[in-house]
């Protein structure tokens, strides 16, 4: 895929792409395990779980509606 974003409708599937991951960082981490079929040992799910708690964190600070909503 190509990391330039070029059209407008590139950059809304990145913005909705970062929503999807904000929002699963609502989740606990075992949630999001079993949401995503990532083990619960796997230091990679940890990882990309913490990613996403960022990213909402993030989306938080910048939506104060529902997000599930706005996704």
């Amino acid at each position: 895929m190509d990391p330039e974003i070029n059209k407008e409708s590139d950059l809304l599937h990145a913005f909705d792409c970062f929503v999807s991951d904000a929002i699963a960082g609502k989740n606990s981490f075992e949630e999001f395990c079993s949401e995503f079929g990532y083990d619960q040992d796997s230091r990679k799910a940890h990882k990309i779980y913490k990613a996403c708690v960022k990213s909402c964190a993030k989306l938080e600070r910048i939506y104060k509606g529902d997000l599930y909503e706005f996704g």
